[in-house]
Order: C-alpha cells, then sequence, then structure tokens
C-alpha cells in the first residue's frame, strides 16, 4: 500500500479477493480460488520488482560507484569490483528505498 501498487496495480476486484479471503478464510481450499489469488499476488509482485529494478539503476548502482570509488581512494583496490556487483546495487537501493542521499567524491 505505501509505494501504491494496492491501488494502482490492483483492480477494484482484485482488491475485494484478498480483502475477503484475508478476513473470512484461514485455509484457502477452492483450486479455482487459489490460482486467483496466486494471478492477483504476482500481478502485485511484478508491478514492485518493476519499481525496485528501477531504483537498483536510478539509486544503488550510483551509489554502488560513488562508494567504490571512495574505497579505492582510502587503499581498497578489491572495491573496484563493487561499482558493478549488483548485489550490493541491490542492497543500497533497498536500504535506502528510493531516497537519495548525498556523496559527494
Amino acid at each position: 500500500m505505501r509505494v501504491g501498487a494496492w491501488f494502482r496495480g490492483l483492480s477494484r476486484i482484485d482488491r475485494a479477493l484478498l480483502d475477503l479471503t484475508i478476513v473470512v478464510a484461514d485455509n484457502v481450499r477452492s483450486a479455482f480460488l487459489a490460482q486467483r489469488i496466486l494471478l492477483v499476488a504476482r500481478k502485485l509482485e511484478g508491478f514492485l520488482e518493476s519499481r525496485f529494478t528501477r531504483e537498483v539503476v536510478e539509486v544503488g548502482l550510483p551509489l554502488a560507484r560513488k562508494l567504490s570509488l571512495i574505497a579505492q581512494q582510502w587503499g581498497n583496490m578489491s572495491a573496484s569490483e563493487w561499482a558493478s556487483d549488483m548485489g550490493f546495487a541491490r542492497y543500497w537501493a533497498a536500504m535506502l528505498n528510493g531516497k537519495t542521499i548525498g556523496f559527494h567524491g
């Protein structure tokens, strides 16, 4: 909900399906209902993944490059690998949650 995926990514009927299932059912026994819930969950996952991927590229990678340069200037030559390390970039994108910070280096 916080990132808007709930309202922008799901139709009214999809939201109602999930809300009612959460309130009414402890276990989903219907194969049809389970498939429908899985489809809605995949919609949400796709919406969130694409946003996160964008944050990795726009925030995580530039920060990884800056941190790599700073660490190299401090003498850590193996830090050159950080600049292209997608795991490192994803970490920073997740930690910052899309907010930019001011590194001047």
